[in-house]
């Protein structure tokens, strides 16, 4: 039964409906590929999330895990895997850096990243604001992190597996 090693969370103002999990390593250069549908767009070290709303804060959960996790509540938007060099990740804004203290992973490697989303409204409704001209609660994302098995930092995915 897998453990849970690390609980953070996090405020983040999402800009052009999107923001990024990335590996404290990470260099700018390597921007995660932006997609054309609301799908994340995953570079080598970095995941760009997307959202469904334009411009607005969510809280973000994340949860390193020991091994892969059990299922949630919270629906699944996606799962995909990064590396990190440094065994340290970080949430970060589009227009406005890091969104809080990174967060340690334990070691370099590869990562398997489940991102989920829970949305404060449904779907269908997600262009209608409320009298302010603001939406309330919109979503909230649970980003769940463990080190894949026998996957080495620098390696291509697979290459580390034992058969």
């Amino acid at each position: 039964m897998p453990n849970l090693v690390v609980a953070a969370q996090r405020y983040v103002t999402v800009d052009h409906r999107q923001f990024l999990l990335h590996d404290f390593a990470w260099d700018d250069v390597e921007q995660p590929p932006l997609n054309a549908d609301e799908s994340p767009g995953v570079g080598e070290r970095s995941v760009r999330v997307m959202s469904l709303i334009h411009d607005h804060d969510v809280v973000v959960d994340v949860q390193v895990w020991d091994g892969e996790p059990s299922d949630s509540a919270v629906p699944l938007v996606a799962e995909v895997a990064i590396e990190s060099l440094s065994g340290i990740a970080v949430l970060a804004e589009l227009m406005g850096g890091f969104a809080g203290l990174p967060i340690p992973l334990g070691m370099p490697g590869r990562y398997a990243v489940r991102i989920r989303r829970s949305l404060g409204f449904p779907a269908a409704e997600r262009w209608q604001v409320n009298a302010s001209g603001e939406r309330d609660g919109l979503e909230s994302y649970l980003l769940q992190l463990w080190r894949l098995p026998n996957e080495e930092a620098g390696q291509p995915p697979g290459e580390g597996r034992q058969s």
